[in-house]
């Protein structure tokens, strides 16, 4: 039982002693997953305090073992997983419609969707839409397209009104009717004229200063700009529902800037995003999805990727904020509840990651896979090893031939040194 699902893990946990003559029957048994991957859920949900404990069992036995890689960032992270997917479609002979890679957060789709359209793999977004379909994106990248060229008429009609800038669309048809060779030319002929009210003269301004500043920038400074200049913060916040939509989009404007950040100029940005969007809109039996933890609940598929093990994002930080402020243990233990849900969506194959960085800023490992990492094959910890025994190879072999390494030299701190390690 999950609280997302409009529930409280209370009520069920309490069932028993809120009723007389409660029998309980357990099912354990889990028909899905091999029993390593079931091991590692119950190693990891075992750590929560508040629950009606059971450990459940698999009989689908499997030598291989959950993995866990760690990535420099997540560019590398969605094309590890997009490579990985074609490495199972040929070898393992899986349909891409077996895959699917599982996020704490919406935003973290974006590299993901990159890393499969370069490979052309076809996905589909479940229970949500592609990045650059969602409002504040495309809201954004309407100032970019207009910048870019200044004869996009449907580019200019959403950014007069997103935010609103007392500029309707009645205005904007008078407008459109002034001389002038390109869009611009008639915001300067009617601004001139003065054939609008104060406002929307300021606010055609504002356009037109944005053009004549930014045009020359690179687009994450040009988004900046935007988002400042045009008080994105203020207009997101109206959009949003509740304080984690309010995240969700938040999260979505500074991966857009980020991913802007590696394009040379505005065209070039622009041009990668349009081939982002001309994926084609037929519905296509096989493709792999992606979807959040919450919308995976009762799915399963032989091969699943959860990415983002980061601390802050699973478990995430409004998370670790609630609990030190109440004082409890309820928002990560739900964190923790929403992790097992990804884990046992997997039948045979689980790839578990996190980054050193991500969106430009430094991340650190989950303590959830602190928690189950006994349980996986970590991948930089076995690298990690290997390369420690090489080191020692190399040592005994000194110690041997009487060379390599000085007699004086301590063997630890020698391959601490090498691993360039702190004592």
């Amino acid at each position: 039982v999950y609280s997302f699902r409009q529930s409280n893990p209370e009520h069920f946990n309490n069932f028993k002693h809120d009723y007389n003559n409660v029998k309980i029957i357990k099912l354990a048994r889990n028909y899905r997953s091999t029993q390593n991957i079931v091991k590692a859920s119950n190693t990891l949900i075992d750590n929560n305090d508040n629950q009606d404990k059971e450990e459940c069992f698999s009989k689908i036995d499997s030598t291989v073992l959950p993995i866990i890689n760690k990535y420099a960032d997540e560019n590398n992270e969605g094309n590890s997983i997009a490579k990985l997917c074609k490495q199972y479609v040929t070898d393992k002979k899986l349909k891409y419609s077996d895959i699917a890679v599982i996020y704490r957060v919406k935003y973290m789709s974006r590299s993901v969707e990159q890393a499969l359209v370069n490979e052309s793999i076809p996905y589909q977004i479940v229970g949500n839409v592609q990045f650059f379909e969602r409002r504040e994106i495309k809201d954004l990248m309407s100032y970019l397209i207009f910048i870019n060229n200044f004869n996009d008429e449907l580019s200019f009609r959403r950014l007069c009104v997103s935010p609103r800038k007392g500029i309707g669309e009645k205005t904007i048809d008078k407008l459109l009717n002034c001389p002038g060779e390109d869009i611009v030319d008639k915001c300067l002929h009617a601004t001139n004229m003065g054939l609008f009210s104060k406002r929307v003269n300021n606010s055609l301004r504002d356009i037109l200063d944005l053009i004549s500043n930014n045009k020359r920038l690179k687009p994450n400074l040009i988004l900046k700009n935007i988002v400042n200049i045009f008080d994105f913060d203020s207009y997101i916040k109206v959009l949003s529902a509740d304080k984690e939509e309010y995240e969700d989009r938040v999260n979505n404007i500074n991966e857009l800037i980020n991913q802007s950040s590696k394009s040379k100029n505005l065209s070039e940005f622009i041009n990668e995003v349009s081939l982002m969007n001309n994926q084609s809109d037929e519905e296509v039996p096989d493709r792999i999805d992606l979807m959040t933890m919450h919308a995976s609940k009762g799915l399963e598929y032989k091969l699943v990727f959860i990415v983002g093990l980061e601390y802050g994002i699973l478990p995430h930080y409004l998370a670790s904020k609630k609990d030190q402020k109440e004082n409890t243990k309820s928002a990560v233990e739900e964190e923790r509840r929403l992790f097992y849900v990804g884990i046992t969506r997997a039948e045979k194959y689980l790839y578990i990651s996190y980054c050193s960085q991500r969106t430009g800023k430094i991340k650190y490992k989950s303590p959830f896979i602190k928690e189950i990492e006994t349980m996986c094959l970590d991948i930089d910890k076995n690298k990690r090893t290997k390369r420690i025994s090489e080191l020692l190879n190399i040592k005994l072999k000194g110690k041997n031939e009487g060379k390599n390494i000085p007699k004086k030299t301590n063997g630890k701190d020698r391959i601490r040194e090498l691993l360039n390690l702190k004592k």
